[in-house]
C-alpha cells in the first residue's frame, strides 16, 4: 500500500453541512475499498486563483491516505461524477522526502533564525544597545 493525498474543492453554493458531507463520502469510499485515513482536514473557504464555474472561491478539504494504486482510478472517477467538486487532484506521496504533517506545522517557521527577534535595550545615556550583539561577542571571546 502506498500513502496518497488528495486535495479537492468543493462548491461554495451548497451549504457547509453539506459540503462537509461529501467530504466524509470521500473518506467512507477510501476506509470501504481497504484504504487508511492517515489525516483528514477542513482548510476552509477559500479565494480561488481563477474562477472556476462562475465561482470564485471554494471550500478546500485535504485527505492523505494509504490505498492500493488501483483504487486511485476509482476515487478519481468518483471525484468527476460528483457535480459539486468543483476540481480534485490526488498525489502519491514519497515516504522519503515528504513527512505527514498538519497544515498548522506546514505554515511555522522551520530555522531559528525566524524565531530570533532583535533585543534592544536604551541604557542611562539615550544609546541603543543591542544585545544579541553583545552575546555574540561574549560567545567568541570565550571560545578564544
Amino acid at each position: 500500500m502506498n500513502t496518497y493525498e488528495t486535495v479537492f474543492i468543493v462548491s461554495p453554493a451548497i451549504p457547509l453541512d453539506d459540503a462537509n458531507a461529501i467530504f466524509e463520502k470521500f473518506k467512507d469510499l477510501i476506509s470501504a475499498n481497504g484504504g487508511e485515513i492517515l489525516n483528514s482536514e477542513y482548510w476552509g473557504k477559500l479565494k480561488m486563483a481563477y474562477p472556476i464555474n462562475k465561482h470564485k472561491d471554494g471550500c478546500y478539504y485535504l485527505i492523505q491516505y494509504k490505498a492500493d494504486g488501483k483504487f486511485n482510478s476509482e476515487l478519481e472517477t468518483r471525484f468527476k461524477y460528483d457535480e459539486n467538486v468543483l476540481r480534485f487532484v490526488v498525489v502519491k506521496l514519497d515516504g522519503k522526502t515528504y513527512k505527514l504533517r498538519k497544515r498548522d506545522e506546514m505554515t511555522k517557521p522551520r530555522s531559528r533564525r525566524y524565531e530570533e527577534k532583535p533585543q534592544t535595550e536604551v541604557n542611562a545615556d539615550g544609546a541603543v544597545v543591542d544585545q544579541n550583539a553583545e552575546a555574540e561577542e561574549n560567545s567568541t571571546q570565550e571560545k578564544a
